[in-house]
Order: structure tokens, then sequence, then C-alpha cells
């Protein structure tokens, strides 16, 4: 490009406060704000800008209408929800970055009943007086468990906070050194523990651990014993961990109390969840723990919570705790909670009607990867791609990372080992209307059937694969690399 050529093209581009005077912009200020409105225009120049240095003249070259048409679809990108429902194609059923448990059709029934109007929250219909909030739920957990009194707060962190701070605060606390875990990000339980004000007695050794190992760390300060599952990690070879039955027999000759973290808990038998019966919730308090604590978005198939069961003189100085407020419910997740217990009351734990569950006890859906596949012919093709169905093995996840389940994935690869075409239908199907997220690993695009919820979603990715045009993979990638997609 001649030096005239690029002074010309410069000068080609419309100035900011002439657009912003457009009608169309005009009307967009007026609905959005002005800021974000000059931002946009801004950001549209700025691009063109950077086209003119790169010798791409042509690209500024717009009449009026196209560069408020370009500018209203930068502005509808910026205000458009960032919160977006995804299909969950990695194989991995309670995907914390993807939001762990999908709701059950009732708990969403129940979500949007009492998020469309009023509700009695904190109000008892009988006696026209105020109540707790939480009572329209714990009474379900009373009876599902077995509890003589139950707590609910936000998360299950939050539980464990709560559960040592009130039972605990500024005494010693028994725990296995096998037992210290961090379940993911950073977040180790050592450091909820003493910010709950407990001091921590490590007992034991990381593989094994012994009655008489507890029995060696009570002092006159110890003021609870704590097991903890291990959640997302296991241990094999020569290890020896206390029951809980032995466990409370040694503490109830100390007067301390027993307190166990199941992370995610459930509440009957399975031969895939927990064949050994080791955090089945019921067991524990009939075992006579004095609390209980768990993740009600994990294996209860729930919004995130965390719940605390377990001796009713216990719970009561929980409800005490003047922090306790800080971590209630909101009405939202109190509905559907509610409406995930009424389904998993069920005796077969609501594996017809929580989907994670529905999930892990289907068979291999091999003929939805084979219409995927089939879908897919004709874009691999033109794309330089390749599809093949492969058996896959699916996890669990959500605190029990080590369970599988068989199922199968559309393995999509790149003919000739590169892998930037492999990337950029990644990204492809991550911009999708409703974003498709699978497994990009050792050089394959994976799409797991395993963690598909319904025959609408299956087809939404068939269609998607259908309409993978090498046009449409590389506007996402392309997309992606002048930073106006996330991903």
């Amino acid at each position: 490009m001649s030096q005239f050529q690029h002074k010309r093209g410069f000068s080609q581009l419309p100035k900011v406060d002439r657009l912003l005077h457009e009608e169309r912009l005009k009307a967009l200020s007026q609905r959005f704000g002005r800021e974000v409105v000059l931002e946009a225009v801004r950001d549209c120049l700025a691009r063109h800008r950077a086209r003119l240095r790169t010798a791409d003249i042509t690209s500024s070259v717009f009449d009026t209408e196209q560069w408020i048409d370009e500018i209203i679809a930068v502005v509808e990108e910026e205000i458009a929800p960032r919160l977006k429902r995804v299909i969950n194609a990695t194989g991995i059923v309670l995907h914390t970055n993807l939001g762990r448990a999908p709701l059950s059709k009732t708990a969403q029934e129940r979500v949007h009943e009492i998020s469309t109007g009023y509700c009695n929250l904190e109000y008892d219909l009988a006696t026209h007086r105020r109540h707790n909030r939480l009572q329209h739920v714990e009474w379900r957990l009373r009876r599902l468990t077995g509890a003589e009194d139950v707590l609910l707060v936000n998360n299950n962190a939050a539980a464990v906070w709560l559960a040592l701070n009130s039972r605990c605060d500024g005494r010693e606390l028994i725990i296995s050194r096998g037992e210290l875990i961090e379940i993911g990000d950073g977040f180790r339980l050592p450091d909820i523990m003493k910010k709950a004000g407990v001091k921590l007695v490590e007992v034991g050794t990381t593989n094994v651990t012994t009655i008489d190992d507890y029995a060696a760390g009570v002092t006159p300060k110890t003021a609870a014993m704590m097991k903890v599952h291990r959640s997302n990690f296991s241990q094999i070879g020569y290890t020896k961990s206390v029951a809980v039955d032995e466990l409370i027999a040694l503490a109830r000759r100390h007067e301390l109390d027993v307190i166990c973290d199941v992370g995610s808990g459930h509440f009957r038998p399975d031969g895939l969840l927990d064949p050994a019966g080791e955090t089945l919730i019921p067991g524990l308090i009939k075992a006579g723990i004095d609390l209980v604590t768990f993740s009600c978005d994990k294996w209860i198939g729930g919004p995130q919570a965390g719940a605390i069961i377990g001796q009713k003189k216990s719970i009561e100085t929980l409800r005490g705790n003047p922090l306790v407020r800080t971590l209630r419910l909101d009405k939202f997740s109190l509905a559907a909670l509610e409406g995930t217990l009424i389904d998993g009351a069920d005796e077969r734990m609501g594996y017809e009607h929580i989907p994670s569950l529905r999930l892990v006890h289907l068979p291999p859906q091999k003929q939805l990867a084979s219409i995927w596949l089939r879908a897919f012919e004709q874009p691999a093709g033109e794309l330089g791609l390749m599809g093949n169905i492969v058996p896959d093995v699916g996890y669990l996840g959500g605190g029990v990372a080590e369970k599988s389940f068989p199922t199968y994935s559309l393995e999509i690869r790149h003919k000739t080992g590169i892998d930037r075409t492999l990337r950029a239908m990644d990204l492809y199907l991550t911009s999708c209307r409703t974003p498709i997220v699978g497994r990009l690993e050792n050089g394959r695009l994976l799409l797991s059937v395993g963690t598909i919820l319904s025959d609408d979603e299956g087809q939404y990715v068939s269609d998607a694969l259908r309409d993978a045009t090498p046009e449409a993979v590389s506007r996402a990638f392309k997309r992606s690399k002048d930073g106006s997609a996330d991903r």
C-alpha cells in the first residue's frame, strides 16, 4: 500500500461524534446508555484502523448504515447475558465449571412458581406471624435422613465452618492427617478449620491412622473428633482408617463431639455411587454422629447449598451463631432444593427424576454418537478433519472423581495431525447459540454422549456439527483471536 493510499484509508473513517448523532445510535444510547454505545463506536474504529495497518484498505470503505449495523452488533454482544446454558459433552456429570447438578423438573417448576410473584418465605400462613424460612425444606431432610434436626446454609464449606466455629471455637479438633484434603482451586480444608477458630491436632500418618492415634491426641482442650470423606482422591495399597462406630465409642468415653463431612453424600445404597456404603447419610446419623455436613448440589442433585444434620442439641448451638445469617439460603435455592427433595424421596433415589443420577444409570448411548458422526461426515471432509466413534469413560465428578461409567464419544481428529483446525472446531462449538463444551485433549476433540441430558440436546449437537462449514468455523476462530469472544 502506498503512503497516499494509507492516508486516504484513514481519512475515510467516520468521526465518533458523527456516528453518535445517527438516529439509530441515538436510540441505542437512550436504551443502554451513551457510554456503552461510545465504547462500541471506538471499538469498531480501532478494528478498522488495525486492518488498515495490515494493508487491508477495502475493510474501511463502509457506508454509514454498514457502520451503524456493525456498532449495533457490538453493543448487542456486549449487553448479551454472560451466564449461559451450555450443553455438557465432556463426559463429567457433576462438572464444577459447568454448574454441577442440573435441576430436576419439579425443582425447575418450584423455582419458576416462586420467582414469578411473592411467596410465604418467612410468613406462617396459619398464624400470620413471621417464621424461619428454612422450615419449608428442613423437615424433608429430617425425614429422609432420620436426623433430629437440620440446618441449611449456602454451601458445604460454609456448613463445615459453621459447625466447627460453633462447637470448637478456641479449642482443639482431632483429625487424621490423611483426611486434610484440598477440594480444588487451592481451597484447603485446614484453612477453613483455622478460620473457624479451631486448633488442629493431626494424628496418624498420610496412609495409616488407628484408634490409638485418636486416643493419644485427646487433651483437656479437645472439643471434637472429625472424619472427612476424601472426596476427590483415593488411596490404595497399605492403608488403614478408623471406622465410624469405633471413633464414636472413643469420643463418648471422653464426652466429645464427632463431626463428619461427607462432601457429596447421598441417602440410599447404590452400586455405582457408593458400593461400600461409606457415605450414606442415614447410616451415619443412626450410628450416632453428632453433626454431618454435605453438599446439596452434588449427588443430592439440587442447587448449591450445604446441609448440617444431627443431634438437636448440637444444631441448636449452630443456630445461635451470630454469623449464621450471613450464610443463609435465598428463596430460589430453597425452592429448588424443595423440588429436588420431593423427587429424591422416591425409594429409587429419584433415578427417574434427578438428571445427574439418571445419566449414570443409562446404558451407553452408542446410537447417538452414530447420529453425530453421520451429521459431521460432510463438514469433516471440507475442514480436513475426520470423525470416529470411540468407547469412552464418563466420570461422576462431584467429589467421587474416581467413579466412572462406560459411554461413547465422537472423536474428531485432524487428518494431518495439525491441530489449529481442531482448535477452531472447538471454538466454533463453544460459540454456538447454546455453547457445546467437549474435551480437547491429546490432539483430538471428544464429544461425549454420556452427559447429554435430552433428545433435544442430542439433536442440537447433531445440527451444530452439520452446520460446521469452513466459513462458520473460520469465523469463530477469528472472533476469538481478535478478542470479541470470551474463549
